[in-house]
């Protein structure tokens, strides 16, 4: 490949970037936890997840399911609610199992952002639903939580003076998924 080419794929790179907006149904309440709250029992947490992609299944890497089981079990380890939080097979008091369906929508004019490098802004909405279903060690159904987040990403060559912005959002999944913590604390789900 010619020197140029590698220098346009890195300026192009360089200036490349996104800017995402969030839409919460219901809002999350922002949740900070104290030792005091915290539970005598442990928690499993297990995670689902489903893409579609412009209306087609998508299968997901089982590294993807992976990240994501590791940020929920960091998110319930900090919220102090629990004596142990368990991923994978172990046995624990309250399993969490928690379904995520990811329905990804792309503007008509994606394929022409990314042959124009994102000279031309490229547009995707998710639809994302969370379940997150608290069940006892004998797999009876304590309670249900569903949030819906809507993530609007716009992608763009020329995104750079809102940069400073993006680095200034939280996690979708770790806003929510206290709220709820919150919520079924609130609830007696845990006691």
């Amino acid at each position: 490949m010619k020197p140029k080419y590698f220098l346009l794929l890195f300026v192009n790179l360089l200036f490349m970037k996104c800017v995402v907006f969030h839409k919460y149904n219901p809002k999350p309440t922002e949740v900070i936890f104290t030792d005091n709250a915290r539970s005598s029992k442990s928690i499993l947490v297990n995670i689902k997840q489903k893409l579609f992609y412009n209306g087609d299944t998508r299968d997901l890497y089982p590294e993807s399911e992976k990240k994501l089981r590791k940020k929920f079990a960091r998110t319930l380890k900090e919220s102090l609610l629990f004596s142990e939080v368990k991923t994978g097979l172990d046995v624990a008091e309250i399993n969490l199992r928690i379904e995520i369906e990811d329905k990804v929508e792309m503007d008509n004019f994606s394929s022409l952002s990314y042959v124009t490098f994102y000279f031309f802004p490229a547009y995707t909405t998710d639809n994302i639903t969370l379940t997150f279903q608290f069940k006892n060690n004998k797999t009876m159904l304590i309670r249900e939580y569903k949030r819906q987040i809507v993530q609007k990403t716009f992608i763009h060559l020329f995104l750079i003076p809102v940069i400073p912005f993006y680095f200034l959002s939280s996690d979708p999944y770790e806003l929510v998924t206290k709220s709820v913590l919150f919520e079924a604390d609130r609830d007696g789900v845990f006691r």
